[in-house]
């Protein structure tokens, strides 16, 4: 299993990047949702890591995906022969020149750009990168840091995804922003009544202003007084429920394969205990 050393971070900085990739991967995440059939579940939306880029899902019936890459913060084209076709740096563009150099570029391989539409069936913060104000990518520092960390949590996730019985392809959703897999513990007709196990990296949001792994189980638990404890990381209970591995706590120590083994135990010993009960 890959895992590249993480370094200790400006919080500001890395809270800064964050902005400005969520809202950058938008775009990728468009063109995959209005470019292919309507999907209720926002599938086509969900993006892949594939060589360190976050690629949407194929385009149609062909094989043509739009990337972003988070270091370089760039938009990038990849054709049906896995070319490169083109790219765009995001520094000191808007959201609205990104989006216009999209649907060009779309345009001239042959898609109905028309399709494209800005809105979301969803909401995310409201950035100022939404309302006009240029992208930032002033050092690739803190983009580079979060691209290790998707890096990171795409190796453990595609592993876990490997081991266990019943799991979901490894996506990232632009909703959240999270990279994840669910595994299904106890399937139901009903959706909501299916015993699911979530488990992610949320590169920072409201709960917390940097990246973390989570484990969250479906339906939540009712007794959360009983829960076993916990030798890595902590129980989050305000407003959802899950177990949190915080990346402060992962780079306390300072070797690679070490932090490895603290955020690959965290998350097969809540696995554990969450089977257990649900």
């Amino acid at each position: 299993m890959d895992w590249i050393e993480l370094k200790s971070f400006s919080v500001d900085e890395l809270e800064e990047a964050r902005k400005q990739i969520h809202q950058a991967v938008q775009l990728p995440a468009i063109a995959g949702r209005c470019l292919n059939p309507k999907d209720p579940g926002d599938n086509f939306a969900a993006l892949i890591w594939n060589k360190n880029m976050l690629t949407n899902h194929r385009l149609g019936e062909s094989k043509c995906h739009i990337a972003l890459d988070i270091s370089a913060f760039k938009l990038v084209i990849i054709n049906e022969k896995r070319e490169f076709v083109n790219t765009l740096h995001l520094n000191s563009k808007t959201y609205d020149d990104a989006f216009k150099w999209l649907a060009d570029e779309l345009s001239q391989l042959g898609f109905d750009s028309n399709k494209l539409n800005k809105n979301l069936p969803y909401q995310i913060p409201e950035y100022s990168t939404a309302k006009g104000t240029p992208f930032k990518h002033p050092n690739s520092k803190a983009f580079t840091e979060l691209q290790n960390y998707f890096a990171n949590a795409a190796s453990i996730l595609e592993n876990i995804s490997n081991k266990e019985k019943n799991t979901s392809p490894v996506r990232c959703w632009p909703h959240h922003f999270d990279i994840a897999t669910l595994i299904t513990v106890e399937e139901n007709p009903n959706p909501e009544k299916s015993k699911t196990i979530g488990v992610g990296l949320s590169p920072g949001d409201e709960s917390y202003n940097e990246p973390y792994f989570y484990i969250s189980p479906w339906p939540y638990l009712d007794n959360k007084e009983k829960l076993p404890k916990l030798n890595r990381g902590h129980w989050h209970k305000q407003g959802w429920f899950g177990g949190v591995l915080t990346a402060t706590e992962i780079i306390k120590n300072k070797d690679k394969s070490e932090q490895l083994k603290i955020a690959k135990g965290f998350i097969e010993d809540r696995i554990s205990n969450l089977k257990k009960l649900l």
